[in-house]
């Protein structure tokens, strides 16, 4: 009986709303496979072809700590529909000539 008072409960959590439209997703394979893509991409490559590619970001985040290098994660919101990805990448500012470059991509 207990079950059964659960499981409205329980099938909210296994689909979570969109804030930016409202709409439902289900499809973590989407989401996934936009992730894994991404990622391959994008590590290593230079922020400014990022930019060149994205735009400006939504919002950069210092990451806290003591690092040896600066790390932000730049977030571009959900650029994609399908998959219903925040696009949020992290960027390492090595410092002197060296290059700021992608590090990883995560869907949010």
């Amino acid at each position: 009986m207990l079950l059964l008072g659960l499981a409205p409960v329980l099938h909210g959590c296994a689909v979570a709303p969109d804030s930016d439209t409202g709409r439902h997703w289900t499809d973590t394979a989407s989401r996934m496979k936009r992730e894994s893509t991404l990622r391959a991409a994008w590590r290593g490559r230079p922020y400014q072809s990022l930019i060149d590619a994205f735009g400006s970001p939504r919002m950069i985040m210092t990451v806290p700590g003591y690092r040896v290098v600066r790390t932000d994660v730049v977030v571009y919101g959900a650029t994609d529909k399908a998959s219903n990805c925040i696009d949020a990448f992290t960027v390492i500012w090595p410092g002197g000539e060296d290059e700021v470059t992608v590090t990883d991509y995560f869907c949010r």
